[in-house]
């Protein structure tokens, strides 16, 4: 192919606007994102246990319910949903018992679940998890209960100076994000961080707007966790569309079923989200 002075001013020219655009894009959604958030992020609490740790919190699941949900991830695979019955709901019974006031008290009485799903990954995985990043939709709890692991994929966080939305915190997500928006790998050790090891039984909450990474490539071993996502709904058409749009919410990724179930848990069903329950040939299916 034979290149023109006119072709290739035009190939500079295009590179150029890539290289100004891109930035700009990152920076003006940042900016606009987190203006648009904090209407939301500055009604939160941000009290109890999560609130003293800035933003993480960690319990113990028993054996008996570990057990259950070994079960429950083998009938997941098969069915690609995840089933909540009659067998297996003192399980998730107990990881709302243990949990459920503390998200509350972090994140307000208003919060929902949004959706439930098992994370299995080998040691070493590529993931564009693995570099330094918020989730991107604000204060966002969830859940990691481990029923297989030696601690050795951590989830590694870096906690705030003193609260989530101050500025100094803000301008170190923004420079290690936009690392990451570039495509390149951002593993880099910074000073401060806190590994949250999952090891079978443990149960770490975790506010997705702090910055944090998971620490495959110190996989001995594989690790399982199931996943459980709250955050407020009235926030979720905010991030449903546009430059802000954002992974929130219930979606075919983290949708769950209730089957062979005369009643559902009060702890389980007072985090339910009435406008994402429906009820579909005698099953409660829980979906956007």
């Amino acid at each position: 192919m034979k290149f023109t002075k006119i072709s290739i001013k035009r190939i500079l020219r295009i590179i150029k606007y890539i290289l100004l655009l891109y930035p700009f894009k990152f920076t003006l959604r940042y900016i606009l994102l987190n203006l648009k958030l904090y209407q939301y992020e500055k009604k939160i609490p941000f009290k109890g246990n999560i609130g003293v740790n800035k933003g993480w919190f960690e319990t113990r699941l028993s054996n008996k319910s570990i057990i259950f949900l070994k079960k429950t991830y083998d009938l997941y695979k098969l069915k690609n949903i995840l089933q909540i019955t009659s067998s297996n709901v003192d399980a998730f019974t107990e990881i709302f018992k243990k949990t459920g006031e503390e998200i509350r008290k972090y994140l307000g009485k208003e919060v929902k679940l949004d959706g439930m799903y098992f994370l299995y990954s080998n040691p070493n995985i590529t993931s564009i998890s693995s570099s330094w990043h918020t989730d991107n939709v604000g204060s966002r709890i969830k859940l990691f209960i481990c029923i297989e692991g030696d601690g050795s994929q951590p989830t590694i966080l870096l906690r705030p100076f003193q609260k989530l939305n101050e500025l100094k915190y803000l301008v170190k997500i923004y420079f290690n994000e936009f690392v990451r928006f570039t495509g390149f790998t951002n593993k880099k050790e910074l000073k401060n961080n806190i590994y949250l090891r999952h090891a079978k039984g443990t149960i770490f909450a975790l506010d997705t707007a702090i910055l944090h990474r998971g620490g495959y490539e110190f996989g001995a071993n594989i690790r399982n966790v199931l996943v459980l996502e709250f955050s407020n709904p009235d926030k979720h058409k905010l991030l449903s569309k546009g430059l802000l749009k954002g992974p929130i919410g219930t979606n075919d990724d983290n949708k769950f079923e209730f089957r062979n179930m005369n009643n559902i848990p009060i702890e389980i069903e007072s985090f339910l989200d009435k406008k994402r329950t429906y009820i579909e040939n005698k099953l409660v299916i829980y979906k956007k």
